[in-house]
């Protein structure tokens, strides 16, 4: 398709250049699908909760073993009132950077700082907080809303325990499934 401007002696082309093609071709691979969700029924613990994760996520093609987004909601039913310690494991790329992360549950921040990366491949952040849970209605789940501006933030593991240590939800990200069980 051809544009014709002013005195119709100039001729611009319009189209696909390759730098588009390139951007288009990033924004397909590498940009998180907005209104994803997967789930996750535990095994650890015989209880089957079905662990929902919705928002800007996904599995990166080249590691299926983490899930990364910068707007995304973890959701864990089933819990009775108490205080949970949740432990997260965030692997760290070799690109220098600092990632700004929070964590929050009903709007009140659990975390809130800045990943440092530029490590070695492999390397990983280990971060763990409280969390209070009232649980009032039964059909309230625990949600864990993760937000990072600048870069997405890649997530391992989460476990979470209760108040005696014990392990109520253990997961690994590489065992999302993206179709209800």
């Amino acid at each position: 398709m051809f544009l014709m401007t002013g005195t119709m002696k100039k001729r611009k082309r319009l189209g696909i250049t390759p730098a588009w093609s390139l951007l288009l071709i990033f924004m397909l691979t590498f940009v998180p699908a907005r209104g994803a969700t997967a789930w996750w029924t535990c095994h650890h613990c015989d209880c089957n909760r079905l662990v929902t994760v919705t928002g800007s996520f996904q599995h990166p093609s080249n590691n299926i073993n983490v899930i990364r987004g910068t707007n995304f909601r973890v959701s864990i039913p089933d819990l009775d009132p108490g205080i949970y310690r949740v432990a997260l494991v965030l692997p760290l790329s070799s690109k220098h950077q600092r990632i700004p992360l929070e964590i929050s549950s009903k709007g009140k921040k659990l975390w809130s700082g800045e990943i440092a990366t530029g490590f070695h491949d492999g390397s990983i952040y280990s971060l763990s907080f409280r969390v209070p849970f009232d649980g009032m209605a039964a059909d309230r789940p625990l949600i864990l809303e993760f937000r990072a501006r600048k870069a997405w933030v890649s997530l391992k593991s989460l476990e979470i325990s209760n108040s005696q240590g014990q392990a109520v939800v253990s997961m690994e990200m590489k065992d999302l499934v993206s179709k209800k069980p």
